[in-house]
Parts: structure tokens; C-alpha cells; sequence
């Protein structure tokens, strides 16, 4: 029961750090970096295109080289040092290679939590669990757009990516927990 809560925490705070970098860096790139709005599609474009290439074979190196949970800190970690970069970006061309890993990072992320999720709870408990767990990633983007989007509001765009990397910390805490709650039991894989 732990490792659930914690799952549902860490996904409340994964969706908070998240969504301000998915709502804001549009606007990041026209007021604070003065790019062109044509840049935007490029970015995307790029970072999706990246992505479809990096996907899978990223996402075996990882799941082969550290157990699902390490490669979820291990992300998680470097999502945080991204959001960071990224908003200490006051060069343009260094601020969308930041957004490009970023969004590469994201994207690998989520298979990863997946195989996590699916080893971990047992099939008859999977579906309800897999439903809260989105709700639970729900209600962090709705926190999220109060809490951050008043960071924001008050202090300015870079301040809001500073506040979303700081609190991915929690989710690399919860994933730590369920990491030293397996290894305590002595339980395989971790």
C-alpha cells in the first residue's frame, strides 16, 4: 500500500513540475528569448522527430542498465537538471536544445513508469490503479496551474521553471523510498 501512495504522490508532483514547461515555454521563447513564432513548429517538429529515433532504443539502455526504478530517478534527475538549464537559457539556440532534451526526456520517461507500474501491481488491482494514478496526475496539473502559474504571475517565467525543477526533487524522493522499501524487503529486481 505504501508504494502505491507514493506512485500516486510522485505522479501529483511529476504532472506539477511538468505542466508550467508545456504551458510557459511558448511564451518563454517570444517574451524572454524574442524568437520568431516560426521557431516554435521547428522546435517541435525537431524534438518529435528526435524523439520517434530515440524512444525505444533509450528506453532499453535504460531498462537494461538500472532497474526501472533507478532509471526513473536517473530521468528524473536529469528532467530536473534540464527544467533548470532551461530557464537559465538566455541564449536561444542553447534554450531549444535544452527544450529538445527535455522533451526527449519526457517522452522516455513515461514507457519506463509504465513497465514500472505494470511489474509492480498485481493484474487484478492494475486497471483501478492505472485510472487513479491519472487522476492523481490530473489533480497535480490542476495544482499546478494555481501554484506555479502564480509563481509566474509574481516573479516572472523563470522563476515558475526553477519551482517545477525543484519540486521533481519529490519524485525522485518517492521513487528513492520505493527503491529502499524493495531492497529492505529484499525483493528482486531493485
Amino acid at each position: 500500500m505504501t508504494i502505491i501512495i507514493l506512485l500516486f504522490a510522485a505522479c501529483i508532483f511529476y504532472e506539477f513540475s511538468m505542466s508550467p514547461i508545456s504551458e510557459y515555454w511558448t511564451v518563454f521563447f517570444a517574451e524572454d528569448l524574442h524568437m520568431p513564432e516560426l521557431v516554435f513548429g521547428w522546435v517541435i517538429a525537431v524534438s518529435s522527430i528526435l524523439l520517434i529515433v530515440i524512444i525505444d532504443p533509450a528506453s532499453k539502455f535504460l531498462q537494461t542498465r538500472v532497474s526501472n526504478a533507478g532509471a526513473l530517478v536517473a530521468i528524473n534527475i536529469m528532467l530536473m537538471a534540464s527544467i533548470f538549464l532551461f530557464g537559465v537559457s538566455f541564449n536561444p539556440i542553447m534554450a531549444i536544445i535544452v527544450y529538445i532534451i527535455y522533451k526527449i526526456l519526457a517522452g522516455i520517461y513515461e514507457p519506463i513508469r509504465d513497465t514500472f507500474i505494470n511489474a509492480h501491481i498485481q493484474d487484478k488491482y492494475r486497471a483501478t490503479v492505472l485510472s487513479v494514478y491519472n487522476m492523481a496526475g490530473s489533480a497535480g496539473e490542476v495544482i499546478s496551474g494555481v501554484g506555479i502559474g502564480w509563481v509566474a504571475q509574481k516573479f516572472g517565467i523563470r522563476a515558475s521553471f526553477y519551482t517545477s525543477g525543484l519540486s521533481i526533487f519529490l519524485v525522485i524522493i518517492a521513487f528513492g523510498y520505493i527503491i529502499y522499501i524493495y531492497r529492505k524487503a529484499d525483493l528482486s529486481g531493485f
